[in-house]
């Protein structure tokens, strides 16, 4: 049987809304205004669940997967044996409150896939979700089902049949995370009670042994102010010290400015070619050359035969040197340019038709 019946359904959650992909109708869209959701976190908390409320009320009850698409969610590919200052390297790029950013880690045979997004807008769904009587058990990433897809556009049918493949569901649900972090916590909550209630039992026991060698000492005349005065040779205090003191600090810990600079630079990816993913696709491999902050454009129909790469200002030359290696060795015809004009971005690419 199908993991996917009738009453199963995919959400797609963007920057700009939210897409519910169900077997026996067209795709319904809500579309997130700004004064609700801007740059991927919630400006106004009620009004943000009365659009889903609103929303999730037109349908029946489904049991539902929540995607995540690649502009809501930061990842990296990462070598196998990965460091632990490349991944705090990482998640220091995410723009979000260190409480907000939930975190995933992939390990392969041969890489290590880090993602991170924000909670609160995925939580928010599926809470109001639940409250319409939805049921939504997984939170997942949906670059994980690209390789699946090959090539075929995000569609009911494409996404049932890619979620059968199971390898990563458990490791890439976010819900899944945040059951082990609310288990971890109760479980240092009870932890931490128990200890205190041993450290108050045994102050109390210290406290009256103390108590007790008092006045035995003072039964049997121990307690030096009841003892007769000696004369007392006076010492030198040994502490104090004219000599001036060395204090050893260690040495600032030193960064790769190449990483850096490479996280610091903005990216914007049009498909120009009209072939559905190729910019996921390129976005996918600029993030394993190390760059993190990627945004895919939504515009359409452009049909470009060449591959255009506009730099600003701000990018090195080394930089433009790697990019412009990464576009040749994927597009036949790269055409590299620079402007001195402000720009949202630092890196433009608009792709051609012609993948090698």
């Amino acid at each position: 049987m199908s993991l996917f019946e009738s009453n199963k359904a995919f959400l797609l959650l963007s920057k700009n809304g939210l897409q519910l992909l169900t077997k026996s109708q067209e795709p319904q869209q809500l579309i997130f205004p700004p004064e609700a959701v801007k740059h991927q976190e919630i400006v106004d908390k009620r009004l943000f669940e009365k659009l889903l409320t609103d929303f999730f009320t037109q349908f029946k009850k489904f049991d539902g997967v929540l995607l995540l698409t690649e502009d809501i969610v930061f990842q990296k590919q990462l070598p196998q044996t990965v460091s632990l200052e490349n991944l705090q390297l990482f998640y220091e790029t995410i723009p979000f409150s260190k409480n907000l950013v939930a975190k995933k880690t992939i390990q392969t045979s041969q890489n290590t896939f880090l993602f991170a997004t924000n909670s609160d807008l995925y939580q928010t769904i599926v809470l109001v979700a639940k409250q319409r009587l939805w049921e939504i058990k997984k939170v997942l990433p949906i670059t994980i089902f690209i390789p699946y897809l090959q090539g075929q556009g995000i569609s009911y049918k494409t996404l049932s049949l890619a979620i059968q493949h199971k390898e990563f569901l458990n490791l890439a649900n976010f819900l899944n995370e945040e059951k082990l972090e609310n288990s971890e916590k109760q479980e240092k909550i009870t932890t931490n009670s128990i200890t205190l209630k041993q450290y108050l039992m045994l102050f109390g026991s210290v406290l009256f042994l103390l108590g007790a060698l008092t006045v035995g000492a003072i039964n049997l005349n121990l307690l030096p102010f009841q003892q007769q005065k000696t004369n007392s040779i006076p010492v030198k205090n040994l502490n104090k010290s004219n000599k001036p003191t060395i204090q050893i600090t260690s040495p600032p810990p030193t960064v790769d400015k190449q990483i850096l600079a490479k996280k610091n630079i903005t990216l914007y990816l049009v498909n120009g070619s009209g072939i559905n993913g190729q910019a996921t696709l390129l976005k996918q491999h600029l993030v394993s050359l190390g760059y993190v902050n990627i945004q895919i454009s939504n515009e359409q129909n452009i049909n470009s035969k060449d591959t255009i790469v506009i730099f600003s200002n701000n990018v090195n030359n080394k930089l433009k040197e790697e990019i412009v290696t990464a576009l040749q060795s994927l597009f036949t015809q790269v055409n590299s340019q620079a402007t001195a004009s402000a720009s949202t971005y630092d890196v433009s690419i608009t792709t051609g038709e012609v993948i090698k």
